[in-house]
């Protein structure tokens, strides 16, 4: 995961647990870049956790993807689901 200088998001490799947030619920295997467009703009920050991301926005708000069996993402729960689109994660203020 690679955020150019428009503050769009790129990703490469494997998107197991559908961490890279592309709304895609399988492992699949990407061998180029290809930008991210799931709606959010102008992201600040990316944190890629083995099967999981984080993006912040330039506003401070969170958003996570992948895998959530143990809660990682910050849901409220844990489940053995893909989360394939990027989700607002509830924070008392804004990360930034």
């Amino acid at each position: 995961m690679i955020i150019k200088n428009d503050n769009t998001l790129w990703a490469v490799g494997t998107d197991s647990w559908s961490k890279q947030g592309d709304g895609n619920t399988s492992n699949a295997d990407h061998d180029i870049f290809y930008q991210i467009t799931t709606g959010i703009n102008y992201v600040d920050s990316v944190y890629a956790g083995n099967n999981h991301t984080f993006i912040v926005d330039t506003e401070g708000k969170c958003y996570g993807a992948g895998a959530n069996t143990q809660g990682q993402l910050g849901l409220g729960s844990k489940d053995g689901d893909r989360h394939g689109i990027f989700s607002v994660v509830s924070l008392e203020e804004p990360v930034l």
